[in-house]
């Protein structure tokens, strides 16, 4: 059966919503803790997102890292066909919603390169491509960011989002890992 990204944006969405209605949401940094180790987070700028419509809630794997000596930061997006910004988040910092219906930081917050991102996904298959929303958002921002320092790119979403293949394209950037309630998987170089 031949399948479009639209279609299999549709299905992997599917699956997430159903999924997301029983799962509880849990911190998922004991992988990532067992992976890099606690001294790693100290001074780390971990990006991560804020939940939209039934992602995974990377809000308990935050708090986990910040006790660890990480920052946290949220996206931001600027302009359609842009790189996201990073902003820093403080407890308690107001939030505004952007045109797409996410959450981000005030521009006015602190901007930063993140050292990690926690990067949503639609879906993933075993060569560590995403499928996202399609706006190209986050590949833009990984290939200017990797262009500028090494960073960590890690796709964060449910086991059941996992596809055959997202049909990846030229532009489209590797994820070094996966993490989901079932646990942590590394990609190929």
């Amino acid at each position: 059966m031949v399948m479009d990204k639209k279609l299999l944006r549709q299905i992997c969405s599917e699956k997430r919503n159903i999924f997301a209605k029983t799962y509880h949401h849990r911190s998922l940094f004991p992988a990532l803790l067992s992976q890099f180790g606690a001294e790693f987070w100290s001074g780390k700028i971990l990006s991560s997102f804020i939940k939209f419509r039934d992602e995974i809630d990377c809000r308990p794997t935050e708090l986990s890292a910040m006790a660890h000596g990480a920052s946290i930061a949220y996206p931001r997006v600027v302009a359609p066909a842009q790189p996201l910004q990073f902003h820093l988040y403080n407890e308690g910092d107001d939030l505004i919603t952007e045109h797409y219906g996410t959450r981000a930081p005030q521009p006015t917050a602190p901007m930063v390169q993140p050292d990690i991102l926690l990067v949503p996904l639609l879906g993933f298959d075993n060569n560590f491509y995403r499928l996202g929303y399609g706006g190209g958002f986050y590949d833009r921002t990984i290939a200017q960011l990797r262009a500028q320092k090494n960073i960590i790119a890690i796709g964060v979403g449910y086991s059941v989002q996992h596809c055959e293949t997202t049909m990846p394209e030229q532009y489209d950037e590797k994820l070094d890992y996966i993490l989901t309630e079932q646990g942590f998987f590394k990609g190929q170089a």
